[in-house]
């Protein structure tokens, strides 16, 4: 009897389903437990294992709906039977195509840092390169006054001044030469004392005795270009000091009108010793001045000139440093996380306001300093030594 009630339980069991439903159970249970994720869930970024057991357990899912829906059915429509495995392929394409677009997304990732790590790096090769040109272009004046020296028969002080000119090229290839240049200057003035103590007014007399009871110089073209010099500068001074009353920094604006003061001080000097020698001498446009206290006058003039000229170099390169504090300040606000706060987007436009001051103040020195040299160079003739 016991055995009977066995096989009849067996027997139910089969035709209920229950034992099919159970072994699936037991299986779903079982791929469960070996689910080393969080989560049994099919995603496209799983390791090859860890899917196949989500693939087996949306199977067995699958086939577990199946036996429940249709129990005790002898003749399950083919449709009803493929449902769950429609599902079952319509996750697996969508797992395909995630996989792929996540692919792709990375390959895009490191394919977007690597250029931009090339861009950075040719955009540095290009900052280098220019560097190098104009290191060239500032040693070209030094070969060509080499070659000169070598094949022209210029006078020493001609050969001279291109040295000076050159060696001046030179020091803008080095950051911080303000005692470089300070020495180039020194070494044309130390020349051009000695070239004046060895050559005296005996010899210049004995080497050309015609020139003996000529005046050196035209006294009024001398005191005209002296004037224009000094009303050239004038009038750049002035438009120097408009631009430095627009600049918002007050330190930079303390720091540059001080200097323009000392340098428009200068310029009064000069202007002042001209009137001096003027009332002294009692000068007349068409009268001859004696040499002896014309190039006195010059020479003095040429002495304060120097120094203004120096000054000048060193207020360029200040400028310099300055716009180069402000490119790593603009680079260190542009590395902030907090570009969108409106401090740092008012300090950046600052920073733009105040480099383009720098660099239109930097440009008026220049053109004083063009200027400057070219009206000295309508000098030549004169017994003033050649300044730069």
């Amino acid at each position: 009897i016991n055995q009977l009630k066995n096989i009849l339980t067996d027997v139910k069991d089969d035709i209920s389903g229950e034992n099919l439903t159970g072994y699936f159970q037991r299986e779903i249970d079982n791929t469960t437990a070996h689910c080393a994720q969080e989560t049994v869930a099919l995603r496209p970024d799983l390791a090859p294992e860890d899917m196949a057991i989500s693939l087996r357990y949306l199977v067995l899912q699958a086939e577990l709906a199946l036996i429940q829906d249709h129990v005790g059915s002898t003749n399950t429509p083919w449709r009803e039977q493929i449902k769950n495995y429609v599902h079952l392929a319509e996750k697996i394409t969508d797992l395909i195509k995630a996989r792929v677009d996540h692919a792709t997304k990375l390959l895009n990732e490191s394919h977007n840092d690597e250029l931009t790590t090339k861009d950075e790096t040719i955009q540095a090769l290009e900052t280098e390169k220019q560097q190098h040109l104009q290191q060239l272009n500032n040693l070209k004046p030094f070969i060509s006054c080499l070659e000169t020296a070598a094949t022209s028969e210029l006078h020493r002080s001609e050969l001279e001044l291109q040295l000076h000119k050159a060696l001046l090229g030179v020091c803008e290839n080095f950051p911080n030469s303000e005692n470089l240049r300070e020495l180039v200057y020194l070494i044309h003035e130390a020349f051009h004392e000695t070239s004046g103590n060895t050559a005296g007014p005996d010899t210049e007399a004995a080497a050309n005795p015609s020139a003996k009871g000529k005046p050196a110089f035209a006294q009024s073209q001398n005191i005209e270009i002296l004037n224009n010099i000094i009303d050239q500068q004038s009038t750049t001074i002035k438009s120097l000091k408009q631009q430095i009353a627009a600049l918002e920094n007050q330190q930079e604006r303390d720091t540059l009108n001080a200097t323009v003061e000392t340098l428009d001080s200068v310029i009064q000097q000069g202007s002042d010793c001209i009137d001096s020698i003027k009332q002294e001498l009692q000068f007349e446009p068409n009268s001859a001045v004696s040499d002896e206290k014309a190039n006195a006058v010059i020479e003095k003039f040429i002495e304060e000139s120097a120094e203004m000229v120096e000054k000048i170099h060193m207020l360029s390169n200040q400028n310099k440093q300055l716009m180069l504090e402000n490119d790593e300040m603009r680079k260190a606000l542009e590395a902030s996380t907090d570009t969108d706060q409106p401090l740092v987007a008012g300090l950046k436009l600052k920073l733009e306001s105040q480099k383009e001051e720098l660099i239109a103040l930097q440009k008026s020195f220049h053109d004083l300093e063009q200027r400057y040299l070219s009206l000295y160079e309508e000098k030549s003739g004169s017994n003033a030594p050649p300044l730069l």
